[in-house]
């Protein structure tokens, strides 16, 4: 699952796994911050992969909220020198992210004009389930059966109407009985 891109089946597997390591290394700001860096310059090598493998963008979406997440943790940080050399290990990174995205960008607009970039799958709708059908009509409607050696439809009649049942009117001051 480690080689996996966005829409393999076992993408969400490998997003998983870094989000373990992130747990396991949180007690060190260090740690941390490396490891979201290496998961960034991660994010850009599935995307390049993604856009010269099939052309699709879809990658760079992951590639964007990992630059966010690994912003936020350079910026949590509470040792101002570790955060600065973590800052600058990361804008080199994303500097040579940058570069490696251009190359790839230069050489989609080299290819021939036949490939075409695929978006991003939509994300499935959940559909309801089925409503469900009576298997009898209601009570009281007229049902048509129609017989095969006859042409003509017949019908039943719907039963009578229930006897109506004496009320006797009370006003509200008046106590139940």
């Amino acid at each position: 699952s480690w080689d996996s891109l966005p829409g393999d089946p076992f993408y969400s597997v490998k997003l998983g796994l870094e989000q373990t390591l992130f747990v396991l290394v949180s007690p060190s700001f260090s740690a941390q911050g490396n490891l979201s860096v290496k998961s960034t310059a991660r994010r850009c090598s599935d995307a390049k992969r993604l856009l010269a493998d099939k052309g699709s963008v879809e990658g760079l979406a992951y590639l964007d909220k990992q630059v966010a997440t690994t912003k936020t943790i350079i910026e949590k940080g509470s040792d101002v020198k570790a955060q600065q050399q973590l800052a600058q290990t990361y804008i080199n990174t994303l500097k040579d992210v940058s570069s490696q995205l251009e190359a790839e960008k230069q050489a989609i607009a080299a290819a021939p004009s036949t490939s075409t970039l695929i978006a991003p799958r939509p994300s499935p709708v959940p559909t309801s389930p089925p409503t469900p059908t009576p298997t009898r009509p209601p009570l009281g409607s007229v049902r048509t059966i129609t017989p095969t050696h006859a042409p003509t439809p017949t019908s039943t009649q719907p039963p009578p109407p229930p006897t109506p049942t004496p009320v006797r009117a009370t006003r509200c001051d008046e106590p139940n009985q």
